[in-house]
């Protein structure tokens, strides 16, 4: 599918054909696209209602629904940002640390730690917030998938055994009630468990 501008930080799928993407241009400023064809035709850009975002310009910043530059990892980069609702989102530093939010981006706390993480995907599982990292670890030649849970360490959950591009945002991950979907560089990886995946 042609996206609809260069630079994209977010896709939302809504339902079967609908869905919109937050990205930008060479102004760098966020705006939001729109569809209703499954990405066949885009709407006009549209300023940011209420959604969160990396800032395509300012890698230390997120767009929040209440917060345009929100610092969820003080000075550090965020690499990655995964809400749950309108309310909660968790951000993944350079550091490995993750930071939540409950308030729409006001104010970050910690949400655990996942060292050598490149992205993540969150949901709340029985009441719990619990984090998945695609991240590097020296006991994985490629990707590792680990779930994290603020208090805990890292639980190593799978490998994907791959060349990791060097480039940032090269890898990311989605998951949803016990499937998950990676991607690495070029390359998209499903599984049913979240432990043995499959390249697409």
């Amino acid at each position: 599918t042609k996206t609809p501008v260069g630079a994209i930080v977010r896709v939302q799928p809504l339902e079967k054909g609908r869905g919109f993407v937050i990205g930008a241009g060479k102004d760098c400023k966020p705006r939001q696209y729109s569809t209703t064809d499954s990405g066949k035709t885009w709407s006009k850009p549209e300023p940011v209602d209420g959604g969160w975002a990396r800032k395509v310009d300012t890698p230390t910043e997120v767009l929040t629904p209440k917060q345009p530059n929100a610092r969820a990892c003080g000075d550090q980069v965020v690499f990655d940002l995964s809400r749950t609702s309108a309310e909660q989102a968790e951000a993944l530093c350079a550091d490995g640390s993750v930071k939540v939010t409950t308030d729409g981006g006001v104010s970050w706390g910690d949400s655990g730690t996942a060292p050598g993480a490149l992205a993540i995907s969150n949901r709340l599982e029985g009441g719990v917030l619990s984090t998945y990292a695609a991240r590097i670890d020296p006991k994985c030649k490629g990707i590792q998938i680990a779930k994290v849970i603020k208090g805990r360490d890292a639980e190593p959950l799978g490998c994907v055994t791959a060349t990791v591009p060097e480039r940032t945002g090269a890898v990311a991950i989605s998951v949803a009630s016990g499937t998950g979907w990676l991607l690495i560089g070029e390359d998209t990886y499903t599984s049913k468990d979240l432990k043995a995946w499959t390249k697409a």
